[in-house]
């Protein structure tokens, strides 16, 4: 709905709340009972309320409610007048405290009023409102900073403790529930979290079908010699799901097999993502760890054979990786050789009939006698499943072209096969394949050398009439 009635949407808001965890005193319900307090004494009436629930504030990612209401602001199709929320922290912890600032800009200039509840000032634009308010935002983002180097010394100690702290499940092994003695008390299921702060969680041997298979994955790996795409076809030929229930990779395989929990060693930090940053690999010298923290479930022998064989891998395929980029180097080398080679041809040849070529390596394009416009494409020679060749022009109408030049390589892409003369014709397609054989519709435009087209550039005398 449209603002139809300004004077109606002055009276309607909607309400945004959100909370980042189960634990945190500011439920959505005591939020949403501070809100419609303000709301009474305002005079305003909550048409809508946009929920996100278990989300951190750091970014926008993520907060589906977040997004929809700015979304609907700019495309105008609110009806009502004002946002209430919480505080500025509910807002959000924004990082860049500018992002926080401008998603309320974004609805300041769809006139829709950001209003926070519990704030001790009014957000009408003063000067002593707005520094309080830039004051509140930095001290969100700082908050979350300094949880977030809480929680990660709090990791620390707990791994150096023998605790686990955190983490995905690992197949074959199970989180256990202890107390401050350490008397066993239940194993947790996925998705349980302790509920008491003196309680901690070890890891123990899980059920006893996904032990065996944890141990067949790297006995057949280090003893067999199976490859991780070999594992991981023949466990999915047999019907056996990862733990996430799905089918297995080989970086899943991968993964398994360089846990160091499978040999009751705890490792923390090996990768970080502060603050909702890009995830980086951590220096070995910065990870946290505890070795032997209980009873693995694989022999340190049969672990550390199977993590020399990765590496090994590992570097055979960084090998393969650097002789692949050599001999792509090579070949676009030698293809930008012959490219220029041919246009050079061209150029050449014109300019001996007395015409002249003028080549814009930027554009791919040749002028011919400063009248005729020409795409120079070059296209690999190419290979279905089948294995029937192909190559695929790619035209740009960026430049506005006369005509196309498609340079068909032959089978090793190392010389020139054929050449297409492609008229525009006002045609739209910016792609085009060609076969061996394309029939008369296209084939009519082949030729094997290029005097057609030193012909076209050529200068003829006219002679002068008498």
């Amino acid at each position: 709905m449209s603002h139809a009635d300004p004077s109606l949407s002055r009276l309607r808001a909607a309400a945004y709340v959100r909370m980042s965890t189960e634990h945190q005193q500011c439920s959505i319900s005591h939020q949403m009972e501070v809100i419609q307090e303000y709301a009474s004494r305002q005079g305003l009436e909550i048409v809508e309320v946009y929920s996100d629930e278990g989300k951190s504030g750091l970014n926008i990612q993520g907060r589906d409610a977040l997004a929809r209401l700015i979304g609907a602001v700019l495309d105008r199709t609110v009806n009502f007048g004002h946002i209430l929320v919480y505080d500025v922290s509910r807002w959000g912890r924004f990082q860049d405290t500018d992002e926080s600032a401008h998603y309320e800009f974004i609805c300041r200039e769809a006139g829709v009023a950001v209003r926070y509840c519990t704030e001790p000032f009014e957000n009408e634009g003063s000067l002593l409102g707005s520094v309080l308010k830039n004051f509140k935002r930095a001290m969100a983002a700082e908050f979350s900073r300094q949880l977030s180097v809480r929680i990660c010394r709090g990791k620390s100690r707990l791994i150096r403790l023998g605790y686990h702290a955190g983490g995905a499940e690992v197949m074959g092994l199970r989180r256990m529930l202890v107390d401050k003695s350490g008397w066993r008390k239940t194993v947790l299921n996925p998705g349980e979290q302790k509920s008491l702060h003196t309680d901690h969680v070890i890891l123990v041997p899980g059920p006893r079908t996904e032990v065996v298979l944890v141990r067949w994955i790297f006995q057949n790996f280090v003893e067999r010699r199976k490859s991780t795409s070999d594992l991981a076809r023949l466990l999915n030929r047999r019907g056996k799901l990862s733990l996430s229930g799905r089918p297995w990779t080989e970086g899943k395989i991968r993964n398994l097999l360089n846990n160091e929990k499978y040999i009751g060693n705890l490792v923390y930090s090996r990768r970080t993502s502060r603050l909702k940053t890009r995830v980086v690999a951590s220096p070995s010298q910065e990870w946290v760890r505890k070795d032997q923290a209980f009873h693995g479930i694989i022999s340190q022998d049969l672990f550390f054979k199977a993590k020399e064989l990765l590496e090994r891998h590992r570097q055979k395929d960084n090998l393969r990786a650097a002789i692949r980029k050599k001999e792509n180097r090579d070949v676009r080398y030698r293809r930008g050789r012959i490219n220029r080679k041919v246009i050079t041809f061209i150029i050449g040849q014109i300019e001996n009939l007395g015409g002249s070529a003028i080549w814009n390596e930027a554009h791919r394009t040749l002028l011919l006698n400063h009248e005729l416009l020409l795409a120079v494409v070059f296209t690999r020679h190419n290979t279905t499943p089948s294995g029937s060749a192909y190559w695929l022009v790619r035209r740009s109408h960026r430049m506005k072209p006369d005509l196309t030049l498609a340079v068909r390589m032959n089978r090793d892409n190392a010389g020139v096969q054929d050449f297409y003369l492609l008229p525009d014709l006002g045609a739209t397609e910016t792609r085009i394949c060609l076969a061996a054989h394309n029939g008369i519709s296209l084939d009519a435009f082949r030729f094997e050398v290029l005097s057609f087209l030193v012909g076209m550039g050529a200068r003829v005398k006219v002679p002068q009439p008498a």
